[in-house]
This record gives C-alpha cells, sequence and structure tokens, in this order.
C-alpha cells in the first residue's frame, strides 16, 4: 500500500512539472544572442547542434518540445515550416527567413546522407536531446556568457516574442504569432508599450524582419 502511494506521489510531482510553465527571460540585445551562438559553438561537443537549435527557437517562436521533434522533411527545400502544435494541437504556418535558412543549409550539407523522416537535430551515434537537457544547457550558457536573470529552454520564445514585439509595436501581433489564447498570456511575455499601433504587417514580413 505505501509502495502504492509513493508511486502515485512520484507520478504527481512528474505530471506536475510536465504541465507547469518555467517562468524565462528573454534575451533583449542582439549582441548577446551572437554571443552566445559562439559559446555553444566554441565550448561544447555539440555546439554547432546548441547553436542551430537556439537560432531556430529565437526566429521561430516554437515551443522546444516542438522544435526537438522537428524532422528534415519539415524544412528541408521549404520556404515556410507547417506543423501542428503538440500542445494545443493548431496549425502553425512560419516562414523560413535568411538567418534561418542559411542555417538549416549549413547543417543539413553536413550529412552525406540523411531520410527526410530523420530527426532535424539528431546527432551522432544516436545522439538525443531532450527539453530538459536543453533547459540546462541554454540556462548554463547564459550564465556563461554574464547574463544575469532566469534563463532556460523557454528563453528562445520569449526571445521571438520580444523582439517580434519590438519590430510591429503591437502586443496584437505578438498573440497572433505565438497563437495565444488571450492577450492575458501574451502579456507574461511582452509589455504593452505607449507606442502601440494596429497590426499593420503580415506574419511573413514579421519573420522576414527579425532575423536574428
Amino acid at each position: 500500500m505505501a509502495a502504492e502511494k509513493a508511486k502515485k506521489a512520484k507520478k504527481d510531482v512528474t505530471e506536475s512539472w510536465r504541465v507547469k510553465a518555467s517562468p524565462a527571460d528573454p534575451i533583449t540585445k542582439r549582441e548577446d544572442i551572437r554571443r552566445l551562438r559562439e559559446h555553444f559553438v566554441k565550448h561544447y561537443l555539440h555546439g554547432q547542434l546548441y547553436a542551430l537549435i537556439f537560432t531556430l527557437g529565437c526566429n521561430l517562436g516554437l515551443r522546444a518540445g516542438d522544435l526537438l521533434n522537428l524532422t528534415v522533411s519539415d524544412v528541408y527545400g521549404k520556404s515556410h515550416l507547417e506543423i501542428f502544435e503538440k500542445k494545443t494541437g493548431k496549425a502553425r504556418r512560419i516562414f523560413i527567413n535568411g538567418r534561418v535558412r542559411g542555417a538549416l543549409d549549413k547543417h543539413i550539407s553536413q550529412f552525406l546522407y540523411i531520410t527526410p523522416q530523420a530527426r532535424l537535430f539528431g546527432g551522432q551515434k544516436g545522439y538525443v536531446l531532450t527539453v530538459k537537457s536543453l533547459h540546462r544547457i541554454i540556462r548554463a550558457g547564459c550564465k556563461a556568457i554574464g547574463l544575469t536573470g532566469n534563463y532556460g529552454s523557454h528563453t528562445m520564445r520569449k526571445t521571438f516574442a520580444y523582439f517580434a514585439h519590438e519590430y510591429t509595436h503591437d502586443v496584437r501581433a505578438v498573440r497572433r504569432l505565438l497563437m495565444h489564447s488571450s492577450l492575458a498570456v501574451t502579456h507574461a511575455y511582452v509589455e504593452p508599450g505607449e507606442d502601440e499601433r494596429s497590426y499593420s504587417r503580415s506574419d511573413d514580413e514579421v519573420y522576414s524582419g527579425l532575423n536574428l
């Protein structure tokens, strides 16, 4: 009986960890984004892979789980990424901007042979990155380059929201891009400024204008 209760308690803790959104700060300077990418490449065995994931995360605004599940066929030769979000089941169509396209082409060109169904971020010898590991890597990387704050895997999505708002000055545009259920959710990502304006740019224009 005691063993069953302990098992249930462990399950409850695990499930609550999965559903609880981790608070995270955005990276608000382009120079810091560049420095973090360079830090990954210089100091990690799989640093090129981490830099690629970070680039896509900041430019596409995907949740870490959806990002890590991408396959080669999702992006190879495509102008847009089309997926269904795992958390919400919503369909998303995201323009692949120049920064992302360049990083993807460089990554994929390194493979002599790769199947369309292969994980985009699958490493050599079966190396597979989890959301939990990615969280630790980003947190450690931010600390290493001298950033102070609460950073982790969700920092990529928060960074996307920050720069999308800086580009559009429209919190409703950010809500639309992130597919939030309400503006109240988006306000946890960005705070409206005095220069808020009506949404006048297409989604593709916003993604194209980021190039983080």
